[in-house]
């Protein structure tokens, strides 16, 4: 396996690995409809590509995964600067492999290069193994976001 930042010649395959991980979350609660969001996630995730905030591990080149994060710069309005794990994305043939842990610190290292003082992420409370996941490896519940359905 060969992890690597990503170029923009892997955008179509990153954007690929985001479409499977938006399946993946509709069983957690997620609406977010991943061929409707395909042209903005290209966008966006080009973006981070471009900043060099999207890490790929490959094998044989094929894409077995992805982090990208985001580092936004507060200072002057608070006193840190946040890094966020946008997303992190293992394909289910490989999980269990290490792969996940190993893209989340090359991804946290990434944040740190580039000035974070705290990380954050969000995961879907229901999803338990992404929730033990992130808990091993030092995060904890910072706040609670909460949701209603409206009745039309």
């Amino acid at each position: 396996m060969h992890y690597r930042t990503a170029t923009l010649s892997d955008l179509d395959h990153v954007v690929d690995a985001w479409k499977a991980l938006s399946r993946e979350q509709h069983e957690h609660g997620s609406f977010i409809d991943p061929e409707a969001s395909e042209a903005s996630m290209h966008d966006l995730l080009g973006r981070r590509i471009v900043d060099e905030s999207v890490i790929i591990v490959e094998e044989h080149g094929t894409l077995l995964g992805f982090v990208c994060v985001r580092c936004a710069d507060f200072r002057g309005r608070r006193n840190a600067n946040i890094g966020f794990i946008e997303y992190l994305y293992v394909d289910p043939d490989f999980r269990g492999e290490g792969i996940g842990g190993e893209l989340l610190t090359l991804g946290e290292e990434r944040l740190f290069e580039q000035g974070a003082d705290i990380l954050e992420l969000d995961v879907f409370e229901s999803n338990d193994v992404a929730v033990s996941f992130y808990d091993d490896r030092g995060y904890s519940v910072s706040r609670y976001r909460m949701r209603k359905g409206v009745e039309k």
